[in-house]
């Protein structure tokens, strides 16, 4: 109540300000408590619509919530109900929101209220409406932003993503909606067609306007790239924690209800990838192949690891390597755990296995802990590192091998466009004259008769931009005398190779090599603008 009435408030009529009054009832907006109130006021609907159901007993639940007893969902001020496509059950939900309206004074608004009905006769739906006076709605439905589609998220669905991505931030947007989709391919593309042209042409991405390949950019700063992420399996990363959430038993409603209907008891490694699903959740099933062998079971007591689809010793999962037909003829079965495989510390493998299957000879019976068994997310060198989105995409994304001059672009206190245009220097892509021949030079320009203009006497290269120019060499001699390197080479590769080392060290002479690079870039920067 100190909340309420707390609370002051004053008027502005026509420019003066009047007195201030106190507050009697109700909350600011933006009040943090109000989360907390609807909460518990949502809580009081939840009660009211099971309490309802379980004393007509004329309540039938949809078919795919009768397991967990579900009969709504809330968000914010978002209501979902779900219930069996019949009179009866209607007449029970408009009762308890009959009586939630009588207890609360909250209505449900009706020019915002949706009845959406699946494979029900005309007549039925129309006696549905008479009791929920709500309009009939077509499939798809949004909830939350995103699409709730049970069938494959095609283009056009994703459209009005593309064009919220237009003008809002360029790579983020899509993480919403990549946490619970897998994106089409054609999407992802059109994304990054977008991201290209932000990079390269500030605008409409022309032919000949990208000067280094996609995959180059899309590595990681220390392995030649810009850090920018492919949005394909950055999608990949993000859905993972989908499949962690249900390996883990994270508490969640969502989790109980693909347990309950789509697991029943199975494995998740042992679901097959066919028949009749949904398309989102055979994407999941997909992307099992991306991050099963980052998954594994340490320390474990054995009463809840699968014996044949985890990976809890170096050999697994063993379902690869043992038929389902020999585990089925050995006694054991699809669910059979570690510890169901071991008696007095030793395996209590058939001994015709250990011949077909020799490899079991080599498994050590692992000592059994006390405490339950516990799943990790290892990274590349097999070391446990937690379960992070950004540790997925470490593990899942494209590499390439380390540059040696990565310190030498990119350092703290970097100016940015002068690290991206030094970048382009060591790929060897400004767009010097000899360059024009592959990309976007005008029909217009006549080839043959490019030549350097500090010198005149020949097309520019990068080599002679930087060093075979009589004008630009003079520069050059001067700028190893400034920065302290007399006896630098004149040549691109033998410079990285020299500063590269004198870049991860910390003194004096590291930031004259940084500014010596930065001065250098000068003269093609001219060019390139």
């Amino acid at each position: 109540m100190e909340c309420v009435t707390s609370t002051s408030f004053s008027l502005c009529i026509n420019g003066t300000l009047h007195r201030v009054f106190k507050g009697k009832r109700g909350l600011r907006q933006g009040d943090p408590m109000s989360p907390y109130l609807f909460m518990l006021v949502m809580e009081v609907l939840t009660l009211m619509l099971h309490i309802r159901a379980s004393v007509s007993g004329l309540f039938t639940y949809h078919r795919y919530c009768s397991n967990l007893n579900l009969m709504n969902l809330c968000f914010g001020n978002d209501l979902f109900l779900f219930a069996h496509g019949d009179v009866d059950s209607a007449r029970v939900i408009m009762d308890s929101l009959e009586e939630f309206r009588d207890a609360s004074g909250l209505i449900p608004s009706l020019p915002k209220s949706t009845a959406y009905f699946c494979n029900l006769p005309h007549s039925t739906k129309l006696n549905i409406l008479n009791i929920l006076p709500f309009e009939e709605g077509k499939l798809h439905v949004k909830y939350l932003g995103v699409l709730l589609v049970p069938s494959r998220l095609i283009y056009r669905d994703c459209k009005e993503l593309m064009e919220k991505l237009i003008h809002s931030v360029l790579a983020s947007m899509h993480v919403f909606w990549a946490l619970v989709f897998i994106l089409p391919t054609s999407l992802m593309l059109d994304l990054e067609q977008l991201m290209r042209g932000f990079l390269w042409s500030q605008g409409e991405l022309k032919k000949g306007r990208a000067k280094v390949a996609w995959d180059v950019v899309c590595l990681p700063k220390f392995e030649g790239g810009l850090g920018i992420r492919r949005l394909e399996i950055f999608n990949r990363a993000l859905i993972s924690s989908h499949v962690w959430s249900l390996l883990s038993h994270k508490e969640s409603l969502w989790v109980k209800w693909i347990h309950s209907y789509k697991l029943n008891g199975r494995s998740f490694w042992d679901i097959p990838c066919r028949g009749h699903m949904s398309w989102g959740w055979r994407k999941i099933l997909q992307i099992r192949s991306h991050v099963r062998p980052f998954i594994q079971t340490r320390d474990c007591d054995g009463s809840s690891t699968s014996a044949w689809f985890d990976n809890w010793n170096s050999h697994s999962p063993l379902a690869n390597l043992i038929s389902s037909r020999d585990i089925h003829g050995a006694g054991f079965n699809l669910s059979s755990k570690v510890n169901d495989l071991i008696v007095n510390n030793s395996w209590i493998w058939p001994i015709d296995w250990l011949v077909k299957y020799p490899v079991l000879n080599s498994i050590v019976v692992p000592p059994l802990f006390t405490s339950c068994d516990r799943m990790v997310w290892v990274d590349l060198s097999n070391t446990d590192v937690g379960f992070l989105v950004s540790n997925v995409w470490e593990c899942i994304r494209p590499r390439s091998e380390s540059v040696g001059w990565y310190k030498v672009v990119w350092f703290s206190h970097q100016i940015p466009r002068h690290a991206t245009h030094l970048w382009l220097v060591i790929n060897r892509k400004l767009k010097t004259q000899d360059k024009l021949r592959q990309w976007d030079v005008s029909s217009d320009t006549n080839l043959n008769m490019l030549q350097c203009p500090l010198c005149g006497t020949q097309p520019d290269t990068h080599d002679h931009l930087f060093f075979d120019c009589i004008f630009l060499s003079r520069v050059w001699e001067q700028l190893k005398h400034f920065t302290g390197f007399p006896s630098i080479p004149s040549d691109l590769n033998a410079i990285i190779d020299f500063i590269s080392p004198l870049a991860k060290m910390r003194f004096k002479k590291t930031s004259n090599v940084h500014k010596m690079f930065h001065l250098w870039e000068l003269p093609s920067s001219r060019l390139n603008d």
